[in-house]
């Protein structure tokens, strides 16, 4: 900030000393053209009024050393302040300029351990990410092959349940079996009885003959 204040009061300071400089200039042409006219009427032939233009021309001369030390004068104390502040501040600024380098340089240092840090925990990332990679693409396998045998076991348990059924329906048709074999004995037996009936009535009616 003080860099930039110092740069934009230095360009009104050229500024002025420039305004300044061609009124100089302009002083100096007008002093000069004065002195010529004087030195050409100085080397005229002498009349009665040679000394009142070397009066004129002395005081004129006395007149123009005095403008211009006055003016001198006016510039140093209206300058000099400012250019001593000017100093003054660039003196502050180059001395912050050096401290804020040191500060760079020092967190330069210091970001050196950091830097090296970064560096390893980006080649540490890189490797995780390849495991993680590497996990991924052994998990994708191991969920293929679980697919694989979810797969077959569903197969089998179809087979089983077929497998289950077919048996249920051979138990069924046994038990149907054995129940009308059951029935079937059941009256062979009742069969069997009535014939010993008979065969008793007759045995009874032979003996009593």
């Amino acid at each position: 900030h003080d860099l930039s204040q110092h740069t934009a009061y230095q360009g009104e300071l050229e500024t002025q000393a420039g305004q300044l400089s061609s009124e100089l200039s302009q002083l100096k042409e007008t002093c000069e053209k004065e002195k010529e006219a004087l030195r050409q009427q100085l080397e005229m032939p002498p009349c009665r009024q040679d000394n009142l233009y070397l009066q004129e021309s002395r005081r004129l001369s006395m007149e123009f050393e005095s403008f211009v030390a006055e003016s001198r004068r006016g510039l140093e104390e209206h300058y000099e302040p400012q250019l001593l502040r000017l100093l003054e501040r660039r003196e502050a600024g180059a001395k912050a300029l050096q401290e804020m380098q040191g500060q760079i340089q020092a967190m330069r240092e210091a970001l050196r351990p950091l830097q090296g840090e970064v560096s390893r925990l980006r080649l540490q990332n890189r490797s995780l990410e390849e495991q993680i990679v590497l996990v991924k693409q052994k998990r994708d396998e191991e969920v293929g092959q679980y697919r694989e045998q979810v797969e077959e076991l569903e197969d089998r348990l179809k087979e089983l349940k077929n497998g289950v059924q077919l048996q249920q329906r051979k138990n069924q048709e046994l038990e149907e079996l054995r129940t009308s074999l059951h029935r079937e004995l059941s009256i062979y037996k009742g069969c069997l009885e009535i014939y010993g009936h008979l065969c008793k009535s007759e045995e009874k009616a032979d003996q009593d003959c």
